[in-house]
């Protein structure tokens, strides 16, 4: 199981040194990946993120990361389909060329209206959008493409750098749909935060429709690490996380969700021993890739990687 970890490329906690500069040194203390986010005219995410409108682009960030780094994995969590696809697959194509055999792209059909409004695409065909973006990628992986899809129409198209052929595609979200289009046009599925039962009935779906196919699986939990799990719970935004969870239509049988411990695979928190055992409880459902989301602990940001390089990475 790979462990990575979710970039402050975004909020108000978000610097140079603190982004790239640090880069190196991920690398150095064992972390597998490095992740990003997608978004554009952002203005503080979700109610439980501190505010802040800095979003630094996901594709520089992984240029910048990759240029100072030799075996991180860099990894969109996810990308949506807000440019046009040949440009995405430009950039993909471009970054994987620069930093070969370390990209992977997440995809999904995102749910912030302003980044549809401000950049041209109708949220309402976001659904298209976000196949197309796929069919483009894959297509585009060889010279003279062509491609027919609900939103765009290639033909004898080259792209160069091109998107590698075997780049791993993984679809985002914790829906029924997300998981039957992560099998049905990806090669991974990761829903981001997902309570532990909602989890768990969705990857037994995945493998269901899946049959004999290998789809790679990933998680984005949400981690606070400190000297007891009380003082770790209590430095988050535990309330904000639990009212985003009573607001998921597809977590509502999980529920109620009432307290820190109703958050089990949303919430990772605790001292080095509860954090290996919650990575442990996915490592035994067979997670491929946990990436592990600092938003709400960015003051302890750089203590944390320290802590869970020392005494978490070496037993997981």
């Amino acid at each position: 199981m790979r462990i990575g970890i979710l970039l402050p490329h975004f909020g108000p906690q978000c610097d140079f040194d603190r982004l790239v500069g640090l880069a190196p040194h991920l690398e150095t203390l064992g972390f597998d990946s490095v992740w990003v986010r997608d978004n554009v005219g952002f203005t503080g995410g979700h109610a439980f993120e501190a505010r802040g409108d800095l979003f630094v682009d996901p594709y520089l960030t992984l240029t910048a990361i990759g240029m100072r780094t030799q075996t991180l994995g860099l990894g969109t969590a996810t990308i949506i389909p807000i440019r046009p696809h040949a440009i995405t697959a430009q950039l993909v194509g471009s970054l994987a060329w620069l930093a070969p055999g370390r990209v992977t792209i997440g995809v999904g059909a995102g749910n912030v209206p302003k980044a549809f409004e401000i950049t041209g695409f109708p949220m309402s065909e976001r659904y298209d959008l976000v196949r197309d973006m796929v069919g483009v990628l894959r297509a585009t992986a060889v010279p003279h493409a062509d491609y027919t899809g609900p939103t765009i129409t290639l033909r004898d198209a080259t792209i160069a750098p091109h998107p590698p052929a075997d780049l791993p595609i993984w679809y985002g979200g914790s829906t029924n749909q997300s998981v039957d289009r992560a099998v049905e046009y990806c090669d991974g599925w990761m829903p981001g935060r997902c309570p532990l039962p909602v989890f768990d009935d969705k990857l037994a779906r995945l493998r269901d429709k899946a049959g004999d196919r290998r789809m790679a699986v990933s998680i984005v939990p949400v981690v606070s690490i400190d000297r007891d799990r009380e003082t770790a719970i209590a430095k988050v935004n535990v309330e904000g996380l639990l009212a985003e969870a009573r607001e998921r239509p597809a977590w509502v049988k999980a529920g109620p969700f009432d307290s820190a411990d109703s958050l089990e695979g949303i919430l990772l928190a605790g001292t080095a021993d509860d954090i290996v055992e919650g990575l442990s409880r996915f490592k035994e459902r067979g997670v491929d890739e946990i990436v592990l989301d600092f938003r709400l602990r960015m003051d302890a940001y750089e203590e944390g990687l320290e802590q869970l390089a020392a005494d978490v990475l070496p037993r997981v």
